[in-house]
């Protein structure tokens, strides 16, 4: 039987990177009162989104894999994640996340997984023990392919031909900013992005900056309400977009 952690896992909340290390390999701590956001990734077209989600509790992998399975919101991002998936064992071992996953997850062609197995570890790579996950076999069709390729743990960097359109840096998802926003984001290509401040409530847009290769700063008018939520746009208009709310406070 897997022995499930009884500490709280840490976030590795999404914070400002150098040019050689990405921000979501620093974990921090969730502060006190605060609510904290994961990242779920789905797909957008051949490359990934994240969608961002509430956590509660410390039983993280089981609540990131119920999201996945539960599917995207936005109606133009789709899974290859069945929903019937579940968590049926997890445990860390040598700053290792081992996922033992059940339901049907593994019920396809060795091929036909791979696009899974990214959206399991590139939301898991939201977690400071899921850097690097090993994806159990329990319950899996008897495939030399399939062992040979989860022999190893995993890491995102195996999957860089679906990885994501646009990563958040900062802000972080859920925090608390004030009128001059730094942005910041991590883009598959050379595309330019744009950001838009939207009213949470109503839609309407607020504030717009350019992200200059990937970073720039948002003014935000004192009248701003408090719910934003910021739209990163990458590429034109109608292609790649991440959606995901901060709460503004006028200075």
């Amino acid at each position: 039987m897997l022995i499930r952690r009884a500490a709280p896992l840490l976030l590795l909340i999404l914070l400002a990177c150098t040019s050689t290390t990405s921000a979501i390999d620093r974990p921090i701590e969730r502060s006190p009162g605060r609510p904290s956001f994961a990242p779920v990734y789905f797909y957008d077209g051949d490359g990934l989104i994240p969608e961002f989600i509430e956590l509660e509790g410390t039983e993280v992998p089981t609540q990131l894999v119920a999201a996945l399975a539960a599917g995207p919101e936005r109606a133009d991002l789709t899974s290859s994640i069945p929903v019937d998936t579940t968590v049926r064992g997890e445990f860390e071992r040598h700053e290792i996340l081992h996922l033992d996953l059940a339901g049907s997850f593994w019920s396809a062609e060795p091929s036909a997984l791979r696009p899974r197995m990214a959206q399991v570890i590139f939301t898991m790579a939201s977690l400071e023990e899921g850097r690097s996950v090993r994806l159990l076999l329990f319950g899996a069709p008897d495939s030399k392919l399939l062992r040979a390729f989860v022999s190893r743990p995993l890491a995102r960097t195996e999957f860089r031909d679906l990885r994501p359109w646009i990563q958040v840096v900062r802000p972080v998802p859920g925090s608390l900013v004030s009128s001059e926003i730094p942005v910041e984001v991590e883009l598959r290509g050379d595309e330019a992005a744009n950001v838009e401040a939207r009213d949470a409530a109503t839609g309407s847009t607020i504030a717009t900056a350019t992200l200059d290769e990937g970073s720039g700063v948002l003014e935000i008018p004192d009248s701003a309400p408090a719910r934003l939520v910021l739209r990163i746009t990458y590429g034109d208009t109608t292609k790649h977009h991440a959606d995901y709310e901060v709460t503004f406070i006028a200075p």
